[in-house]
């Protein structure tokens, strides 16, 4: 089933229309490395793109895109994010102690995912803190999710979990992975021995969604060789 736009997000040129297309929402596709420089809409659309298959539709449009209608949940139950914490400039340039809330301390990181949200169809509907917020109770640092109303009229939120999970490597291990899409993103920041490890994490009916710009490395232990 071809997408002409994904929540309210169109490609732009023939490279975001094979990217998303063709990797980003082919179920056939389990693991996929999205690289291009900054700027060439990476995040944007594995934003709006994981969560679309996150999403509960209705049964009609699941018919339509070739779905499973007796599924009462989205092709995925959630999204991981993973990120680097690496800064520009290093390790240097940190700015130390952050106050405040969980949120507060992740939202720097965070960004990049703030502004396609705000972008896209959702950021009309919803703040995107609701989508680090648990239906059922309340998350630490979060809160519970108040949002219950469609989006765009077509689709609901996960009814047992959060959409997003934000975590961080260095607690990687151990951990694994069913039924999620996982967004490695800046991953020209790991390591090869740390993307091993988390590729390892990815468990049955998981996609990974790796992206990065292997000429734009912050991490004094990764070279473009490396990448």
């Amino acid at each position: 089933h071809v997408r002409g736009e994904v929540l309210g997000i169109s490609p732009r040129d023939d490279e975001q229309y094979l990217a998303m297309q063709y990797g980003l929402l082919n179920p056939e596709v389990s693991l996929f490395f999205l690289c291009g420089s900054q700027g060439s809409g990476k995040t944007l659309l594995a934003y709006v793109a994981a969560v679309d298959q996150v999403l509960v539709y209705d049964k009609e449009l699941r018919a339509i895109r070739g779905q499973s209608v007796s599924r009462k949940e989205g092709e995925f139950k959630r999204i991981v994010l993973l990120k680097p914490n690496e800064i520009i400039g290093g390790k240097r340039r940190e700015l130390g102690f952050m106050p405040g809330s969980l949120y507060d301390k992740l939202e720097p990181h965070l960004k990049p995912y703030i502004d396609a949200h705000k972008e896209s169809k959702l950021g009309a509907c919803l703040p995107f803190e609701e989508m680090l917020r648990h239906p059922n109770y309340s998350e630490k640092g979060y809160g519970q999710r108040t949002f219950k109303d469609k989006i765009d009229g077509t689709a609901h939120l996960p009814a047992h979990s959060s959409v997003f999970e934000v975590t961080y490597s260095g607690f990687f291990r151990g951990r694994s992975f069913i039924d999620t899409i996982m967004l490695v993103d800046e991953a020209q920041n790991f390591t090869p021995y740390e993307l091993k490890t988390i590729l390892e994490r990815a468990g049955e009916g998981c996609k990974v969604i790796v992206m990065g710009d292997p000429f734009q490395v912050d991490n004094p232990a990764c070279s473009e060789g490396i990448n």
